[in-house]
């Protein structure tokens, strides 16, 4: 408990010093901090109850699972989907949700333009991004950085990632072969404690 919140409070001070010269320098800064799964609630409750009040102004939170649920319900799909995993499994309708989102198959990709749109549309300089346990079986981590490297400037992101980051490879949980590569910066990283 305490090295986690010796690394949330690294990580509040590297968001109060590095937005402004990110912002400042034009450039988009992608960023990971990784945990252990089981400090999930933790990690939560440090993130939206410290790191947001002490820079609320300046934070954008997007949760991605939250975020795709809401797409469905937007659409009004979210009753199709329950319903495809009842009688034909999780894995059936994730990928029938990929599809309907349109996740890196097309132009109109439907969560990549709902995630830019929330960003486009603030004003905050950090981007936080969470949710990932919740989704990864229709969207891993590497694939919304590249989005938002390709679309976003001027911006400090954060992911904030269940699992292990090595500084080019993810393995989600903890437990999962290791995902695709991605070059981001490590936050507050396990080693640093």
């Amino acid at each position: 408990m305490n090295d986690l919140k010796n690394r949330i409070s690294k990580l509040n001070n590297y968001i109060v010093s590095n937005a402004q010269e990110v912002i400042k320098n034009g450039d988009t800064n992608l960023n990971i901090f990784d945990y252990d799964p089981e400090d999930r609630y933790k990690v939560q409750d440090y993130l939206y109850n410290f790191i947001s009040f002490h820079a609320k102004d300046k934070i954008l939170i997007i949760d991605i699972y939250n975020t795709i649920i809401e797409i469905l319900q937007e659409i009004d799909y979210i009753d199709i989907v329950i319903e495809d995993e009842k009688n034909n499994g999780l894995a059936y309708a994730n990928k029938i949700i990929q599809s309907v989102l349109g996740i890196g198959t097309r132009n109109d990709d439907l969560l990549k333009n709902t995630i830019l749109e929330k960003i486009n549309n603030s004003n905050k300089d950090i981007i936080i991004l969470t949710g990932l346990e919740g989704c990864y079986q229709i969207i891993r981590g590497h694939t919304i950085l590249s989005i938002l490297e390709s679309n976003i400037s001027k911006k400090l992101i954060i992911m904030f990632y269940p699992g292990t980051y090595d500084g080019q490879t993810f393995k989600l949980f903890n437990k999962l072969g290791n995902d695709n590569g991605y070059n981001a910066t490590i936050i507050a990283g396990r080693q640093e404690i």
